[in-house]
C-alpha cells in the first residue's frame, strides 16, 4: 500500500470515526447514531448521481445533500428532543451557509468538532487524543490528495472546535 492509498482509506474511514464519536457522546445510544447515519447513505447516493467521489469534491454539488441533511435533522428534532440534535443541526447549518460561499474541509470540521464533543461530553482524554491524532492525519491527507488547500483545512479545523465551544459554553 502506498501513501496515497493509505490517505484515501483514512479519508473514507472518516465516516466511521464520526459514527463512533456519535455513539460515544450519546452514551452508546444506538438508535440516535443510526438516525445520524442516514444522511451518510444519502450523501453516497447523491455522489453517485453526480458522478463524483463519495466526498463530493465540487462545492456546488454539496448544497443539496447539506440542505436535505439540515431539513432531516430539523424534522428529527421536532419529534426527538435532545442536545445532540441541536448540536448536529447547528453544525450542518453552519457548513451549509459557508458552502454557499466557499469550500471548507468537512472532514477536518467534523473531526475537530467530534474531538471537542467527545472531550466535553465524556472527559475521556485518551479518546480525545486519538481523535486529535486522526484529525492531524486527515489534515495532511486532504492536502496531500489535493482535495483542499491549507486555508480550507485550517478554517474547517478551527471552526469545528470554535463553533462547538460556542454552542456548548456560550449559548447555554
Amino acid at each position: 500500500m502506498n501513501i496515497k492509498e493509505f490517505f484515501q482509506i483514512i479519508s473514507l474511514l472518516y465516516l466511521l470515526f464520526l459514527l463512533y464519536g456519535f455513539l460515544v457522546i450519546s452514551n452508546f445510544n444506538f438508535y440516535l447514531t443510526l438516525f445520524y447515519g442516514i444522511p451518510i447513505v444519502f450523501w453516497v447516493i447523491w455522489a453517485k448521481i453526480k458522478k463524483e467521489s463519495w466526498d463530493i469534491y465540487n462545492k456546488n454539488n454539496r448544497i443539496v445533500p447539506l440542505t436535505i441533511t439540515t431539513l432531516y435533522i430539523f424534522l428529527l428534532s421536532l419529534f426527538w428532543h435532545n442536545i445532540f440534535n441541536f448540536i448536529f443541526l447547528g453544525n450542518v447549518l453552519l457548513i451549509l451557509i459557508i458552502t454557499k460561499f466557499w469550500k471548507i474541509s468537512m472532514h477536518c470540521y467534523g473531526l475537530s468538532a467530534m474531538s471537542y464533543l467527545i472531550y466535553k461530553f465524556t472527559g475521556n482524554v485518551f479518546l480525545f487524543v486519538i481523535y486529535i491524532f486522526l484529525l492531524i492525519i486527515t489534515i495532511y491527507a486532504r492536502i496531500y490528495l489535493k482535495k483542499h488547500t491549507y486555508s480550507q483545512v485550517l478554517v474547517g479545523t478551527l471552526l469545528g472546535f470554535l463553533f462547538n465551544y460556542v454552542l456548548l459554553n456560550v449559548l447555554r
